[in-house]
């Protein structure tokens, strides 16, 4: 008959395992793919990935690490000056005065500007301008007495970019002069070329 009980419970046992049978199915496949997946990472160990970030920075940013080395360089250089204030000040402004002074073909008139922001500055030294200003105007008078033009003109860089309030006045005749001694040093150049190549 068709209800025979052994025919039913035949058919139960069977629905039991082929759904047994499907959810082995499904498990092996999450395994293969759980494996799979595993197979596929890179595992690095903390040395490596400490040189691998090592070796992107490099490639990456060197013109931001090399601005900020330049940036902490100046403000080391500017902890300790071996002047008083006023021995400072006398030297920038003989400095920057000398080189005004040798200049040729400048105009009165703007020998009278510069001259004018000079004294501001030398108003401002005692009572407006901070310690970190006063020793990068040193640095600076230092460079141009050297002529490393390119040096000077990093550390002005620098003043207007960090100290701006400070020297917002008077730092365009210090950038006036630096040009006068960048202008005045590439003739001296060329001559001294030209005198080696005659012997």
């Amino acid at each position: 008959s068709w209800n025979d009980p052994p025919v039913v419970k035949y058919e139960i046992t069977n629905t039991a395992k082929k759904h047994h049978l499907l959810n082995k199915r499904v498990v092996e496949n999450e395994t293969k793919h759980q494996a799979s997946a595993s197979s596929n990472k890179i595992e690095l160990s903390d040395s490596e990935c400490k040189s691998y970030i090592s070796d992107i920075s490099e490639k990456e940013f060197p013109v931001a690490c090399e601005d900020n080395e330049t940036s902490e360089n100046l403000v080391k250089r500017s902890e300790t000056l071996p002047l008083s204030d006023e021995e400072t000040l006398s030297y920038v402004v003989r400095t920057l005065q000398k080189i005004l002074d040798e200049t040729a073909d400048k105009s009165e008139k703007t020998t009278k500007d510069v001259n004018k922001r000079i004294d501001i500055m030398k108003d401002f030294w005692n009572s407006k301008l901070s310690k970190e200003v006063k020793n990068k105007m040193f640095e600076l008078a230092q460079e141009l007495e050297k002529g490393n033009i390119d040096a000077a003109l990093k550390i002005q860089w620098s003043l207007m970019m960090e100290n701006v309030r400070e020297v917002k006045s008077w730092m365009v005749g210090v950038k006036h002069i630096i040009e006068m001694k960048k202008e005045k040093t590439v003739p001296d150049k060329l001559q001294n070329i030209d005198s080696s190549s005659c012997l």
